[in-house]
């Protein structure tokens, strides 16, 4: 009996060594299965400042940009004109379009409207003067436009009214 008691406690130390090394290499795996955890929520929080830095430093869609014009106004309605005119228009085209008369008055207080928008950078441009368009047209090439110089004065007075240019005014 000696001999199988010696053998048996053999084979039970040999299996306690096994069961403690696979103890051990759980352990080892576990330890390592927490470091990949910290390592994922490391990178997914990376991601996420990513994310968020791209998000604010990325100039919006202008066709993602939600237009809240009231329906059946003027500003509507020239909104409109130039999204199924597709391309930017000229006051009195745009003031045709809508119906509305074209004098004077009607032209400076549309034209004021729109140029509110053009200075907040909302829903309408500016890109030539008396011309209007909407922010997701696509940009025109600087040699396409016309460069007026003396374009800050351009809504002081009306050229026709008083038969003066601003060219007129400045050139010596």
């Amino acid at each position: 009996m000696d001999g199988s008691y010696k053998e048996f406690e053999r084979k039970i130390s040999k299996e306690q060594k096994a069961l403690e090394e696979l103890r051990q290499t759980a352990e080892v795996k576990a330890r390592e299965l927490q470091e990949v955890q910290r390592k994922i929520e490391c990178c997914e929080a990376y991601l996420a400042g990513m994310e968020t830095a791209f998000k604010f430093l990325s100039p919006p869609d202008p066709k993602e940009e939600e237009v809240n014009l009231k329906p059946g106004t003027k500003i509507y309605e020239i909104y409109e004109v130039l999204r199924r005119a597709g391309r930017p228009l000229n006051i009195e085209d745009i003031l045709r379009n809508i119906a509305a008369s074209l004098d004077t008055k009607t032209r400076n207080s549309i034209s004021s409207s729109l140029r509110t928008y053009v200075r907040r950078g909302s829903i309408f441009t500016n890109p030539r003067r008396n011309c209007y368009g909407l922010k997701v047209f696509p940009k025109q090439s600087e040699e396409n436009e016309s460069p007026d110089t003396f374009d800050i004065f351009r809504d002081i007075y009306d050229e026709e009214e008083y038969g003066v240019s601003n060219r007129d005014l400045y050139s010596g």
